[in-house]
């Protein structure tokens, strides 16, 4: 074959390119340019991956729900998958991981999965997508390492950690995670748990708890969330518990919804009636309430509306359970108030979404 340098054609005609099926694509080497006849455009192969000419993406994925719109083509994954990049390009994404359980007895709440927002260069290949499960709500008293954290969630190399679960009583401080759990109930011979904090690139801290307490009521503290941090038990005699923090709103999410919210701190008053504290807008959990004597309020889910899937409301009767947090927002569990037998609310799962420009624009 000549190899041809410099030239010029003067002529009405065309050039007839190379052309074949992805399959039937060369050994690459930068500079090649050919017609793809699956994808009916002319390729070239910049040195890392095949471009289309019109620089827009090509992708097809497995296990993903097709949320498109008019502008942009829109991959949801609600469980685990594979996105296949055929042309290489700039693509957006947000990936949110599991949200934390609650506490178990006077619980701090779950914090919200880890949530990371952008646009992202990448090269043609197949991807493994990962949607973190939410933590597994339990029944153990203390330490609150029992308790479970939410799990991480994954796409083109970029991981979310999941959210910490909430503490527990006597002062157990949440655990690290995307965003912190909350802290558990103070006791009466200490003051002032550790804050919990979250993944400063992925959310914020959980509440803490600043006072000691001197008999009933007693509050857990709020899970923290991708937009702000939970709320700190209230101090004694409070019969309120502290709210969730409050998640995010995607941009890249088609229906522009809160993601990632913390879960509500549990309460418990032996002697009259108590209040759980709300979960946070994102799916976070509200917290569950235990009293003697009623009506104790359950803390409210994060609201419906706002994310894909509301948190769960806390449960009254004793034990007082947390609720869920929102399925695919990555939000906390709510803390529950006393305890009994039985499991608690268990964080709620996250989500990957990738979107791009659609090639007919």
């Amino acid at each position: 074959m000549a190899d041809l340098s410099n030239l010029t054609i003067s002529d009405t005609g065309f050039i007839d390119l190379p052309s074949g099926s992805t399959a039937q694509r060369p050994s690459p080497v930068a500079g090649m340019i050919r017609y793809n006849t699956d994808f009916n455009l002319i390729e070239f192969y910049n040195g890392s991956t095949w471009l289309a000419y019109d620089g827009l993406i090509r992708a097809t994925a497995s296990g993903a729900v097709d949320e498109s719109t008019s502008t942009h083509t829109v991959f949801t994954f609600l469980g685990s998958g594979s996105i296949t990049i055929t042309h290489g390009g700039i693509v957006d994404y947000l990936i949110v991981a599991g949200g934390g359980a609650g506490g178990y007895y006077v619980g701090g709440g779950g914090g919200g999965g880890g949530y990371l927002e952008g646009s992202t260069f990448v090269n043609a290949g197949t991807y493994t997508v990962t949607v973190g499960n939410g933590g597994t709500g339990t029944r153990t008293r203390n330490p609150p390492s029992s308790a479970n954290n939410g799990g991480n969630s994954s796409v083109f190399g970029i991981s979310a950690r999941g959210g910490g679960a909430g503490g527990s009583y006597n002062n157990f401080a949440g655990n690290f995670g995307g965003s912190g759990g909350g802290a558990g109930g103070p006791f009466s011979s200490g003051c002032c748990v550790e804050r919990a904090n979250g993944d400063s690139d992925q959310g914020s801290p959980g509440g803490t708890s600043i006072n000691n307490r001197s008999g009933t009521p007693t509050n857990g503290s709020g899970g923290g969330g991708a937009g702000s941090a939970g709320g700190n038990e209230l101090g004694a005699g409070s019969t309120t518990a502290p709210n969730g923090g409050e998640g995010k709103r995607s941009w890249v999410c088609p229906f522009n919804y809160y993601y990632a919210g913390g879960g509500g701190g549990g309460s418990y008053n032996s002697s009259s009636a108590s209040v759980g504290g709300n979960g946070g807008i994102g799916g976070g959990g509200g917290g569950g309430t235990s009293s003697s004597t009623g009506p104790s309020l359950q803390g409210v889910g994060g609201p419906g509306g706002y994310s894909r899937s509301p948190g769960g409301d806390g449960a009254t009767a004793d034990p007082g359970d947390g609720g869920a947090g929102g399925a695919n927002t990555g939000g906390g569990s709510g803390g529950a108030g006393h305890f009994a037998s039985g499991n608690n609310a268990s964080g709620g799962s996250g989500i990957v979404i990738v979107r791009f420009l659609k090639d007919w624009l």
